[in-house]
């Protein structure tokens, strides 16, 4: 009977032969309706998955650095293995960290390693190695809404299947279905908070006062402070159509969207629940802004709750100070004269490798390092971004966690932002950006019909 060691160098040496093979697969059709708590498909493997996809993640067995050190060396080109890695700017300077000890753990004799990392959005690294994947970096991060256009595209690379047991055995089985496509697993589960909730300065308001929007804005008028949610941003206003009764389904072989509800009452009834919240509330609701705006507001010391994500804990706790900083599931708003819970849109953040990458071993393995459990801990601890780690996720520090505990309030009203293609978010942005302005008034059912189905009609037909 063979080894340990040589079952997995065996394993190994299979996954490098076939991890570009199928980069460029597609679905087998079906639908994916983004229900709360997660997504529902039928007819096909959707990105979100369903449970036969745990099934096709590779063999339970972890390899060693000795013999993936091993393989390394083969793969070294004139003794270089050169890499680019892709950072946000919020976390570039922890990333090349972590470079420097991953050259340290994977140190390969006769081998150098030249990795440079290189300023890039999350949100814009996978459109831009579909513009050209030569040009690209070898490993980088992307939000899970993203994986389906990198399979289809075909610029994200399989993960080998040596290292698809740890990323089952270790991480969410949420989390891997959001990496996995057609029952292949095409990304590395890093963060488990990519979505919103509500922060706010506990020195201002009550868990009470922060239940609900006429409440807390009631609240912050009373001392002339101010609350944020910019819903002239489809990513956040969606809460008001979801929770409206209103839902998003996504054709995986076509790609073709469908707004269910949107032009309908339910629409209708989200957005007049927005335009009250954005025209009843000029003083303390502030409807639009972007990262820089908040900051920019924190600074001020006007902003005392804000509707955001982890990747701005950072800036909230240095305005307020980290005693005050709370957080909590979005409020209610009244809808039809009924307070009506706000849902949003959830998901992960993933770190993929380039199938266009001219050392696809060792980007995998910096991709397989980059999401592992030390370095979790370590970004967790240093950027305050919650793990996928399930390891970390029982500690006492997680279960502790405030912001932890508001993701998990919310969860239950989260969506899957997969069934969202690029078609979506200027259009369904269009709506709050309408009423800001002026040109959508809760009044005026009339108009804000029209507006709604022309904003179906561009997403479905566009």
């Amino acid at each position: 009977m063979a080894s340990k060691a040589k079952k997995t160098t065996a394993l190994l040496l299979a996954s490098l032969m076939c991890a570009g093979a199928f980069a460029g697969c597609g679905g087998n059709g079906g639908t994916t309706s983004s229900t709360a708590g997660g997504s529902s498909s039928t007819g096909g493997t959707t990105a979100s998955g369903d449970s036969s996809t745990t099934s096709a993640v590779g063999d339970v067995s972890v390899p060693t650095v000795a013999e993936i050190t091993e393989r390394l060396k083969t793969e070294a080109k004139d003794g270089k293995i050169s890499l680019k890695v892709w950072a946000p700017n919020n976390s570039k300077n922890f990333i090349k960290d972590m470079v420097e000890k991953f050259k340290t753990t994977y140190a390969v004799d006769g081998v150098t390693y030249d990795i440079k990392v290189v300023e890039k959005g999350e949100d814009k690294c996978i459109n831009s190695l579909t513009e050209d994947a030569s040009k690209g970096a070898d490993v980088f991060q992307f939000p899970t809404d993203q994986l389906l256009t990198g399979v289809t595209a075909g610029v994200l690379a399989e993960v080998p299947t040596v290292f698809q047991g740890q990323i089952s055995s270790e991480n969410m089985e949420d989390a891997v279905k959001n990496c996995t496509y057609n029952n292949k697993v095409y990304a590395y589960p890093m963060t488990s908070d990519n979505g919103y909730f509500l922060y706010y300065n506990s020195s201002k308001f009550t868990a009470d006062d922060v239940k609900s929007f006429e409440t807390l804005l009631a609240k912050a008028k009373d001392q002339s402070v101010q609350v944020l949610m910019p819903v002239d941003n489809a990513w956040y206003n969606s809460s008001f159509f979801y929770a409206a009764g209103c839902d998003i389904k996504l054709d995986t072989s076509t790609q073709k969207m469908t707004l269910d509800k949107f032009a309908s009452t339910e629409g209708i009834t989200a957005t007049k629940a927005m335009a009250d919240i954005v025209n009843n509330n000029k003083e303390s609701f502030v409807a639009s802004g972007d990262d820089a705006a908040i900051s920019t507001l924190l600074s001020s010391g006007k902003l005392q709750a804000v509707v955001t994500g982890t990747w701005n804990t950072p800036v909230i706790e240095n305005a307020w100070g980290k005693e005050n900083v709370a957080a909590a599931k979005l409020p209610t708003v009244k809808m039809n004269g009924t307070d009506t819970q706000l849902h949003s849109f959830g998901g992960y953040k993933l770190v993929g490798v380039n199938s266009a990458s001219k050392f696809p071993l060792a980007a995998a393995t910096l991709a397989t390092y980059l999401t592992g459990s030390e370095v979790q801990k370590a970004r967790y601890e240093q950027l305050q971004v919650i793990p996928t780690n399930n390891e970390i996720l029982a500690t006492d520090a997680l279960k502790n966690d405030k912001i932890q505990k508001a993701i998990e309030e919310q969860r239950p009203y989260s969506h899957s932002q997969s069934v969202c293609t690029q078609k979506f978010w200027d259009p369904v942005a269009s709506v709050g950006k309408d009423i800001i302005n002026g040109n959508l008034k809760s009044s005026d059912e009339a108009g804000i019909k029209t507006a709604l189905e022309k904003v179906v009609k561009s997403v479905e037909n566009g």
